[in-house]
């Protein structure tokens, strides 16, 4: 095994190994050294290629920034491109295909509400808040836009003491008109208001106007409330734009009013409802009922008259819904006392008082405090079976 050893290997001196080879119990008569003939080894050991070389001998130098730059282009210049198979490249994309598949503005909204209802739904509210701020505008613009010096001069204590009202026609437009004629049908049929004080056969329903949840029933209700309330005060107050002059002090109406709450009701009259009721208790058939007689005939009396305590209404404005052929005749209007000697008036003086009609888009203001007045009771007639009207209620600031 020693002697192969030594023969594997072509760098030992086999001097060193003399004194071993004497001393063995075998060999140890030898006299000379034993020469060993070395011969290449079969298994001729491999160098490594000069690049490798050389790789290892720079392994431990730091290359630069711009070496290793270098590098990575020679890296990426090499690398062949490939494209994922079945995609297009950008730049050779042929763009006039898309036409042949692209849908229509009114199929591609019908798809979106079918894939995402959540997108539906904030459309929705988006319409209803943009309809929203229509109204209010709306509203804002006619009041600005009614005749100011007019209707102040009327309702001012130093005009003529027995007017204190004005009457504006052609107030909101038709549309806005039907829609809150329409919202008073429905908060009928949706039993949200109450029998009025006059009795079932009266044949009219009212509630407070408040807002809140109350929206989603008579949205156009409440936002005419809520923008009259916010912009009637100011042009009733002398406020108005171009209104204020070094003349107008006998215009103003000596208080100011509040513009931001008031006090505001919707009632709806049934004709059928009525006529249900009363052919109930008298038991006489419709063609023989006699509407107008059935009506009650109210008394004149003030807003303000002393039954609440501490009462700062001021000015009332109302508002008529009524379908375009309502005529006198099918009542719903106000009556108003323009002389009387105290009061409680003189009902049999029938020279001193004005019929104020109620007409589709009507708005009358008046003084609550010193218009004597009386509420006309409703009949309706054939295709006027259903009217409404807004009274709101300003108050003293």
């Amino acid at each position: 095994m020693l002697i192969c050893i030594l023969w594997m290997s072509s760098i030992v001196s086999t001097e060193s190994f003399t004194p071993i080879i004497r001393g063995h119990p075998v060999i140890k008569d030898f006299a000379q050294p034993i020469q060993f003939i070395l011969t290449p080894s079969p298994f001729t050991q491999r160098r490594p290629p000069s690049s490798l070389v050389a790789l290892l001998a720079r392994k431990d130098k730091k290359l630069s920034a711009s070496e290793k730059r270098k590098r990575r282009g020679k890296k990426s210049a090499l690398r062949p491109k490939v494209e994922p198979h079945g995609l297009q490249r950008p730049d050779v994309w042929d763009k006039s295909s898309v036409s042949s598949t692209t849908q229509s503005p009114e199929a591609e909204d019908s798809k979106n509400k079918r894939d995402d209802p959540v997108k539906s739904q904030a459309k929705a509210i988006i319409d209803t808040q943009r309809k929203s701020v229509d109204v209010l505008t709306h509203v804002n613009n006619q009041v600005h836009e009614l005749p100011h010096r007019s209707i102040l001069e009327r309702l001012s204590s130093s005009s003529d003491p027995n007017n204190y009202h004005a009457v504006v026609d052609n107030f909101l437009g038709d549309d806005l008109c039907n829609e809150m004629m329409e919202e008073g049908r429905s908060m009928l049929d949706g039993m949200e208001l109450d029998l009025e004080g006059g009795g079932i056969c009266g044949g009219e329903y009212t509630t407070a106007i408040v807002g809140a949840e109350q929206y989603t029933s008579c949205p156009r209700c409440v936002e005419y409330v809520v923008s009259l309330t916010k912009n009637l005060p100011s042009v009733l107050d002398g406020d108005a734009e171009g209104m204020k002059d070094d003349n107008s002090s006998d215009s103003s109406l000596g208080f100011k009013l509040n513009n931001a709450g008031s006090m505001a009701s919707i009632r709806t009259f049934d004709r059928n409802a009525k006529l249900s009721a009363i052919q109930l208790l008298t038991n006489e058939s419709g063609s023989d009922i006699d509407i107008e007689c059935m009506s009650s005939c109210r008394p004149f009396k003030y807003v303000v008259d002393g039954t609440i305590e501490n009462d700062q209404r001021q000015i009332t404005a109302l508002y008529f819904m009524v379908p375009d052929n309502w005529d006198a005749q099918y009542g719903g209007g106000v009556k108003i006392k323009t002389s009387a000697s105290n009061d409680e008036g003189n009902e049999s003086d029938d020279g001193n008082e004005i019929l104020i009609e109620a007409k589709k888009d009507r708005l009358l203001i008046f003084r609550s405090d010193l218009c004597l007045h009386r509420m006309e009771g409703w009949i309706g007639g054939e295709g006027s079976d259903m009217g409404s009207h807004i009274v709101t209620h300003f108050v003293q600031s």
